[in-house]
């Protein structure tokens, strides 16, 4: 995927059972779509969009086994 993730972003995400309304799609400055042939549930396209950005992001502490302060003891 070419999308470049903004350092500052929020990401709005659309209803299982439909689309965000015309209103708050205009409101947006990018709109992305996962290509899939099977429709993704809300949570798994959370996670694939989150996972894609941190991967850009080039963020290793947020990568599972990172030393994130939030989860390290």
């Amino acid at each position: 995927v070419d999308f470049q993730h903004p350092e500052r972003a929020c990401y709005i995400f659309g209803p299982e059972n439909g689309t965000l309304s015309e209103a708050t799609l205009k409101r947006c400055e990018h709109v992305l779509k996962i290509p899939v042939s099977l429709p993704l549930n809300l949570a798994a396209t959370v996670n694939v969009v989150l996972y894609d950005r941190m991967l850009k992001m080039r963020r290793p502490d947020l990568r599972p086994g990172g030393n994130n302060p939030r989860t390290t003891r």
